[in-house]
């Protein structure tokens, strides 16, 4: 894996994070991202999340699929690559 890689990983991890706590409300659940995987030809962004109590894992998962293309769209206009992978959650 090269350095580049890892280190669009790590943004895409923080910043997501950080805009999921920001703007994202599901009650009494806790969202944690795990692992980010971007494959090599940037087409999509595997993000792996664990959510506390795991009776609100597929609600969150839902609400997550549901809000993608903004996610997609914050992430772009702070990340500055030429196209940006699709956001898979996991």
């Amino acid at each position: 894996m090269n350095f580049r890689k890892e280190r669009l990983q790590g943004l895409v991890a923080k910043l997501l994070s950080e805009e999921i706590i920001r703007n994202i409300e599901i009650s009494d659940a806790l969202i944690t991202i795990i692992n980010v995987d971007i494959d090599s030809e940037l087409d999509a962004a595997r993000i792996y999340v664990e959510v506390f109590p795991d009776s609100k894992h597929k609600e969150a998962i839902e609400i997550l699929k549901k809000k993608a293309p903004s996610l997609r769209s914050f992430l772009s206009k702070k990340i500055n690559i030429r196209k940006f992978p699709m956001l898979v959650f996991k």
